[in-house]
C-alpha cells in the first residue's frame, strides 16, 4: 500500500508518542535528617557510635543506609541518591560500639518524587525501648494438666530488691501458652519477675521468682521462670 505524505508524518508520530511513554521511571533521592531532641544530649552522651536510616514500605525494607555519629553531634544527615518515586515510612536508629541499637526515631510518612530530591522532617531519636519475654518451667518439669496449673501470672516490679515498684498490669495467661511478652518498657537497673500458677479453681499453687537484673534501652531480654509447688495440701500461695 502507498503512504501520502500526511499518513507518514501520523505514523511517525504515533512512534514517538510510544517511544516517549516507555521512558524508565526516573528515580529520586531522599535526605534523611534526625537529631536528638531539644536537650543538650551528643552522639558521645548517648554512647552512640554508628546512626542507620531505614526506608521502609509496610513492613518491608526497601533501602537503608548508616554512617558514624560523631561524639559532639547533636544532628545529623544521611542520604539515599537513588529511590523508587512512593511514599515511605523512615526509621533512624543510633547504635553503640558494640552494635546495640539503643536510640530510636520514626517518621510514619514520606513522599518521594520522579527525579526530584525529597528531605524528611527532623527525626528526633529517643530511647529505645526494652521487651522481657517470658517463658517458665513447671513442677518436677511436668505438663501443666500433670502439675495442676490452668493459668500462669506474671508480675513485673522496678527497685525490685528495695521498694518492689510494680511495673503496669500483670499478665495472665493459659498455662500451655508459648509465653507471654512485658513491650515498651523503660530502663532500669533493678528488675524482678515474681510468677504464680493457678489451678482450675483460680487458686494459686505454684509460685516462681526470677533473679534481680537490669534492663537496658533495646534490650530484648529472655526470662524462664522456674515454678515450685507452694507448701501445703491441698499446696496454696501466701
Amino acid at each position: 500500500m502507498l503512504r501520502t505524505p500526511a499518513l507518514t508524518l501520523l505514523l511517525l508520530g504515533a512512534t514517538a508518542l510510544s517511544a516517549c511513554g516507555d521512558d524508565p521511571v526516573k528515580p529520586g533521592a531522599l535526605v534523611i535528617k534526625w537529631n536528638h531532641g531539644p536537650t543538650s544530649a551528643t552522639c558521645g552522651s548517648r554512647n552512640l557510635t554508628t546512626v542507620e536510616a531505614r526506608v521502609l514500605k509496610g513492613d518491608e525494607e526497601i533501602s537503608s543506609v548508616n554512617g558514624p555519629c560523631a561524639t559532639d553531634a547533636r544532628s545529623g544527615t544521611l542520604e539515599i541518591p537513588e529511590i523508587a518515586p512512593g511514599s515511605y515510612a523512615i526509621e533512624v536508629e543510633g547504635f553503640t560500639a558494640a552494635g546495640k541499637g539503643t536510640y530510636l526515631g520514626k517518621l510514619a510518612r514520606q513522599n518521594v518524587s520522579e527525579g526530584k530530591t525529597a528531605e524528611t522532617s527532623e527525626i528526633v531519636l529517643g530511647q529505645k525501648p526494652a521487651v522481657i519475654n517470658v517463658d517458665w518451667n513447671l513442677p518436677g518439669g511436668g505438663r501443666c494438666s500433670t502439675a495442676g496449673i490452668t493459668e500462669v501470672e506474671v508480675f513485673l516490679y522496678y527497685e525490685a530488691s528495695t521498694v518492689g515498684t510494680p511495673v503496669g498490669e500483670p499478665q495472665k495467661v493459659d498455662c500451655d501458652s508459648t509465653g507471654m511478652a512485658f513491650e515498651d518498657l523503660v530502663p532500669n537497673p533493678d528488675v524482678q519477675l515474681i510468677g504464680f500458677g493457678y489451678d482450675s479453681a483460680r487458686k494459686k499453687v505454684a509460685r516462681a521468682e526470677s533473679d534481680f537484673f537490669a534492663l537496658e534501652a533495646g534490650d530484648e531480654l529472655e526470662q524462664v521462670l522456674a515454678l515450685e509447688t507452694c507448701p501445703g495440701d491441698p499446696p496454696a500461695c501466701d
